[in-house]
């Protein structure tokens, strides 16, 4: 049940949930008000939410705590012009629906898909830490995979014209401001002339960021590329993934370029960071503004052993979290309410 689904439907029956394309605001609402009404006409055996609705069985927190992004977010200037100040319409929307959900507790069981969002929820909003069970994502060990990654890595670096013997970072997701990348781009000239860029992702101040790349000289080893639906090919030019994220519950791209072998310079906000141990947690940012950190974390990663070693530590991370581990914890989490059982 979801406002459109653009994948292949499979064994998956999907009902389109009228939603109002009036703005952001008209559209979460109308959601939201219409998904409960097909919620109460319709006998499901157990319902999981990915979105802040009036019941489900399950919420999965995939958006984490919002009151939590808008603390931190306050509390740092990771734009590139100043933000104004107080809330949104939408913040506002999201908080009433955040805190009807937790605090009335309108669920059965809560997942956070990091031990970082479940802390927030049990801080901001006071639920019982008995109420949520932390399940990371998973990640499709096959299609990701360092194999498939060297196999086409040549002919994406020649598509996307970076010189031989280059480091090519890359930066992916919507949302530059939360995801750090004002910071990248800042640590970028320390991190010298061989060190590349290829950013990912759509974002509405997107121009902005490319003049700040123009400002620090950096522009012509930077790529903007807008959105990519289909990543495989920048995992296969890239060296490492960088997210020197301020909010980050879990990125997917994260898990994914582990299992390409690519090893993750994240920071401590980044849930995929409390995967990251040994030598692979030695890449990870306490702090997204530490652009000399940052810096010194990219010249030492041009180094094609250190790379080699960090990459199949990387790998040995993903391998843990494949979609059937994901899928044999959430239908545990089901059998714990009573579904599934004999």
């Amino acid at each position: 049940m979801s406002a459109r689904w653009d994948g292949p439907a499979g064994p998956v029956a999907h009902r389109r949930v009228p939603s109002l394309e009036w703005g952001e605001l008209v559209s979460l609402l109308s959601f939201t008000v219409n998904a409960a009404r097909q919620l109460r006409r319709g006998a499901y055996d157990l319902v999981q939410s990915h979105a802040k609705l009036l019941w489900q069985d399950v919420y999965r927190a995939g958006d984490g705590c919002h009151r939590e992004w808008l603390r931190v977010r306050d509390a740092c200037q990771a734009s590139p012009r100043p933000r104004r100040r107080g809330l949104s319409a939408v913040d506002r929307a999201l908080l009433l629906l955040e805190r009807a959900l937790l605090t009335r507790r309108r669920y059965r069981l809560i997942v956070a898909i990091s031990a970082r969002v479940r802390a927030d929820l049990i801080r901001h909003y006071a639920v019982p830490p008995e109420h949520i069970r932390v399940i990371y994502n998973g990640v499709d060990t096959e299609r990701f995979h360092p194999a498939v990654r060297h196999e086409r890595a040549d002919a994406a670096r020649r598509r996307l014209e970076v010189p031989d013997g280059a480091l090519l970072a890359l930066f992916m997701g919507r949302g530059f401001e939360r995801k750090g990348l004002v910071h990248l781009l800042r640590a970028l000239p320390a991190a010298g002339e061989r060190v590349w860029l290829v950013v990912a992702g759509h974002d509405a101040e997107a121009e902005r960021y490319r003049e700040l790349a123009r400002s620090l000289g950096i522009a012509e080893r930077v790529r903007f590329l807008g959105p990519v639906p289909e990543p495989d090919s920048l995992y296969a030019a890239a060296d490492v993934l960088v997210l020197p994220t301020l909010y980050e519950p879990f990125s997917n791209a994260g898990l994914e370029a582990l299992a390409c072998g690519l090893p993750v310079v994240a920071t401590r906000a980044a849930g995929v960071s409390e995967l990251l141990t040994g030598r692979l947690d030695s890449l990870t940012l306490d702090d997204a503004g530490d652009h000399a950190g940052l810096a010194g974390r990219l010249r030492r990663l041009l180094d094609p052993d250190e790379r080699r070693a960090l990459g199949a530590d990387a790998r040995a991370v993903a391998e843990r979290r494949s979609l059937e581990t994901m899928t044999g914890e959430f239908l545990e989490a089901y059998r714990s309410l009573g579904f599934g059982r004999a």
